[in-house]
């Protein structure tokens, strides 16, 4: 049997733009839960045009639900660089009817090439109030 082309002859080539083009970083992320354990995520953090950055945590790279997602509004950014290369992030956001109860986030990106393009998103994203850790 031979090829034969198909009818719809009109089709062209399209470019889909990359998962990870500019504006968005994803990858392994160990979220850290409050008993102090860690738990493997797929994390991905996308800038929005206007600027504000989302970060979405999924159970598996290609699940479509995120099972958290997080504004980045009024959040403050600490990081501690890791023995291995790695990076430890915490974000934080105060109450501003409560300081009591705020939002506080922990999470480790262990390659560091990629610990490094999270630092670099989150930073432009989040401009000033971020500490640095040795």
């Amino acid at each position: 049997m031979t090829f034969t082309a198909p009818e719809n002859e009109s089709l062209t080539k399209t470019n889909v733009p990359c998962r990870n083009a500019e504006g968005v970083v994803s990858g392994t992320v160990f979220l850290r839960n409050q008993k102090g354990g860690e738990n493997e995520k797929w994390g991905r953090l996308t800038s929005h045009a206007d600027g504000v950055l989302v970060l979405c945590f999924y159970d598996a790279e290609f699940d479509v639900d995120p099972v958290a997602r997080y504004v980045l509004l009024g959040f403050t950014l600490c990081v501690q660089e890791l023995d291995d290369g790695g990076r430890l992030f915490e974000l934080r956001h105060a109450n501003q009817v409560n300081e009591s109860s705020g939002i506080s986030l922990h999470f480790r990106v262990a390659h560091s090439g990629s610990a490094e393009r999270w630092y670099k998103m989150l930073k432009r994203g989040l401009g000033n109030g971020i500490t640095i850790f040795p």
